[in-house]
């Protein structure tokens, strides 16, 4: 009986993060359509692949214009560490090739 209420207990837990994940996810696209665009600095792809991820987000998110930054990992993280030093963050996505940063 006690392994049926975790799983119960689990079950509901997941469905909890789900619906709150979908909300999230809501908002945050809202946010996002009142900008127009999103900023993505991205090293592990090449330019052209993340041109084309950058393409199909706006077609299933019209009127949400992603620019890509494709650059080094290196050069991304210290650009963002950058803006964020001086307040005046402009990325809104940030992938890496180095799991530390």
């Amino acid at each position: 009986m006690q392994l049926t209420r975790r799983s119960a207990l689990a079950a509901g837990a997941m469905g909890l993060a789900a619906r709150n994940a979908r909300a999230t996810t809501a908002n945050l696209e809202i946010a996002a359509r009142s900008e127009g665009a999103l900023t993505w600095y991205v090293a592990q792809m090449s330019g052209e692949a993340a041109e084309a991820i950058g393409r199909r987000f706006t077609q299933r998110y019209p009127g949400i214009i992603v620019s890509v930054i494709r650059t080094t990992g290196q050069v991304a993280y210290e650009r963002l560490q950058q803006e964020l030093k001086n307040n005046t963050p402009n990325c809104d996505v940030f992938g890496s090739t180095d799991i530390a940063h």
